[in-house]
């Protein structure tokens, strides 16, 4: 079976969108057809990233829009996310992450498609999603994220730096809404303890 991957490759303005798909090589046959190969000998196995993030929807004053971070270090407009730290769950990265980076505190409603990319020390990435929803919380620059900005989606589609994080956008649409409740607040989270 083969397994689809897009390509972690900046998006240029006057280029437009760059169809960067590659496909994983189907698993190669043991050399001498015999059992006992080892599976080193025949694939070579990369090591999985996993981290977790949030597209974030304006309540209140930002209704309808959704939040974009400024990275200075890569110079790239993105969503908040990050990778998971041992033992974590995908749901408790998500929104840890989402406060480190943008200062606010939110609640998960829906998780949205997943990407799966290259990151820049080649290393196979998985990226789970969720739309969120502030309940507390400010920004302020740090040294990671300096600059934030909340956009009506179809100018964030413009201001994405990569293509896969303009995929998860667009699966907004495709996602109903929540006005209210905390669906997909994680096990053993209260839902005054999700937004803290």
């Amino acid at each position: 079976m083969l397994e689809a991957h897009i390509t972690s490759r900046k998006r240029s303005p006057s280029a437009g969108w760059s169809s960067a798909i590659r496909c994983a090589a189907p698993t190669p046959v043991a050399r001498d057809g015999q059992p006992g190969d080892s599976w080193s000998e025949r694939v070579q196995v990369t090591e999985m990233v996993r981290a977790a993030g949030g597209v974030i929807r304006g309540h209140r004053t930002e209704h309808g829009r959704v939040l974009l971070v400024h990275r200075p270090r890569y110079d790239d407009w993105t969503f908040p996310k990050g990778k998971a730290k041992k033992g974590e769950s995908d749901e408790a990265c998500a929104l840890r992450e989402v406060a480190e980076e943008t200062g606010l505190h939110c609640v998960l409603e829906m998780e949205l498609p997943s990407t799966l990319y290259a990151d820049a020390k080649g290393r196979t990435k998985r990226v789970r999603w969720w739309r969120m929803r502030p309940v507390s919380g400010s920004f302020a620059p740090t040294e990671e994220v300096d600059e934030i900005r909340w956009l009506a989606q179809q100018d964030a589609q413009r201001f994405l730096t990569y293509e896969h994080d303009a995929v998860v956008l667009r699966a907004l649409d495709e996602v109903p809404s929540i006005s209210a409740g905390n669906v997909g607040v994680p096990r053993g989270t209260s839902s005054s303890r999700a937004g803290s």
